[in-house]
């Protein structure tokens, strides 16, 4: 069975990659982004997600282990639990969710290696929740929980390698 979330993204992806000028698919809200990895095959290992307030933004940090993972990001009206579908709810008004691919939070033996929050209230300016939605068939999904839909942008750093989101206040 396609879970949702999934078919959501898949949809978010063509419309923007496919169609350029024309409005997204209906499953997808708009200011959908999606950035394709450089190194196809290589699953990027997640191991940590923090988070910071800044005098302007609000910023969420993922540790990565590998290289650069693609990734795909947008505003969602409801979060979803990978593998099962199930809702899952955070606090604030407004959810965005990312999944990063090829990815995975798990060693070879399957042990899970990722240590940061499976689901927390976060109270700063913007964000107001996390939450780690799955690591399911080589994407690894997080949820956020907004005051508002807020500008965003994200980036990748390297020594130590990391994926960065700032949310505008």
């Amino acid at each position: 069975m396609i879970h949702t979330t999934r078919l959501g993204l898949a949809a978010a992806a063509i419309s923007l990659g496919l169609v350029a000028g024309s409005a997204p698919a209906a499953t997808a809200l708009p200011d959908w982004r999606t950035t394709a990895s450089s190194h196809t095959g290589h699953l990027v290992t997640v191991t940590d997600l923090r988070y910071a307030t800044h005098p302007r933004f609000d910023r969420v940090v993922i540790d990565l282990r590998g290289r650069r993972p693609g990734y795909t990001i947008g505003y969602t009206r409801r979060l979803h639990r990978e593998g099962s579908g199930d809702v899952v709810r955070l606090r604030g008004k407004r959810k965005m969710v990312l999944s990063l691919h090829p990815a995975r939070a798990h060693d070879r033996a399957g042990d899970s290696v990722y240590t940061g929050p499976r689901k927390q209230a976060v109270h700063l300016p913007t964000l107001r929740g996390v939450a780690f939605l799955g690591d399911f068939e080589g994407y690894v999904t997080f949820g956020f929980g907004l005051d508002r839909r807020a500008p965003y942008r994200v980036f990748t750093l390297r020594s130590p390698r990391r994926l960065v989101i700032d949310f505008k206040h």
